[in-house]
């Protein structure tokens, strides 16, 4: 059964799941599609006259877990966008909790060392104790855990390549977004390079020396570049082709790609693969696909 709904008025996609559907997990379930494209991004405004389906609970399929490695210390997977990486207030489902089930384990057991927003996808390592939690704290502490996102911009920086050192606090106006010089406001630190440039975009390396929440977002968006599907930061919500062809960006154009940390007695890469719908993003700007060969481990070489 799928239920149907025409936007009376602008909203957001939660509004609407919780006032309207009365269904807040059915995002998280991948239930949701707006306009006919399955939605990820509950932030994502919802304009009057606009149709939102929702399919029924009982229907829903959960995709199997995307595991890259697992051991008795560690679970690597590769996070959908529109999941969430943790239990939130909602009580949205969540991956910590699909790798509990997967281990047969208490939640509590499974402690995340990072965090992907629900719109970003990609490289995700889970520690199942606390030897493997302490190991990649201190090496997260040294400087060793390195991660490698790739995003889609419409717009290029004034520079290919550099380093955002600007303080990230709460928003004064909204504490669940993130600003520069906001309250409470820490170093932050991330090193940019430009991959290749499209016809109405960019692609885009980014490197995270601090882990602020949501930094790479609010790095970009003050540089002048909010990320592509990135709303809550000023970023489009659609592309439109040079042949008028519309596009709708359900996620953000945030992809975990790689992530190195100590492994054993050397070091060791886990690469989570491009989505498909990123892809598609960016042939709709008109990029080519041999722009993802670029990304390799020296793209920022180590210690700079």
């Amino acid at each position: 059964m799928i239920k149907r709904w025409r936007a009376d008025g602008d909203t957001t996609l939660d509004d609407a799941l919780v006032r309207v559907f009365r269904d807040p997990t059915a995002l998280a379930d991948g239930r949701v599609f707006v306009a006919r494209v399955r939605a990820t991004d509950g932030s994502m405004p919802i304009a009057r006259g606009v149709t939102i389906e929702v399919g029924s609970a009982q229907h829903a399929e959960v995709a199997p877990l995307a595991i890259l490695h697992e051991n008795d210390d560690y679970i690597v997977v590769d996070k959908p966008a529109g999941l969430v990486s943790v239990p939130d207030h909602h009580g949205h489902d969540s991956l910590q909790a699909r790798v509990a089930a997967h281990r047969s384990v208490p939640i509590e057991s499974v402690h995340p060392t990072s965090r992907l927003d629900r719109g970003v996808s990609g490289v995700l390592i889970f520690a199942l104790g606390k030897t493997g939690r302490e190991d990649l704290t201190a090496a997260r502490e040294r400087g060793e855990y390195e991660r490698l996102y790739l995003a889609l911009a419409e717009h290029a920086p004034a520079t290919a390549d550099g380093t955002w050192n600007d303080r990230i606090g709460r928003d004064a106006k909204d504490p669940r977004k993130r600003a520069v010089n906001g309250k409470d406001s820490t170093h932050a630190s991330t090193e940019y390079r430009v991959l290749a440039h499209a016809t109405h975009g960019v692609l885009l390396a980014l490197r995270p020396k601090t882990g602020r929440t949501h930094q790479l977002r609010v790095h970009a968006a003050h540089a002048g570049l909010p990320l592509d599907g990135d709303p809550t930061y000023g970023g489009r919500t659609r592309i439109v082709s040079d042949v008028g062809a519309i596009l709708p960006l359900a996620r953000v154009a945030l992809h975990a790609h790689r992530v190195e940390l100590p492994w054993r007695h050397g070091r060791r890469a886990f690469v989570a693969p491009v989505p498909a719908e990123l892809h598609a993003a960016w042939r709709a700007v008109g990029g080519t696909d041999d722009a993802w060969d670029a990304p390799r481990s020296d793209i920022f070489a180590r210690g700079t």
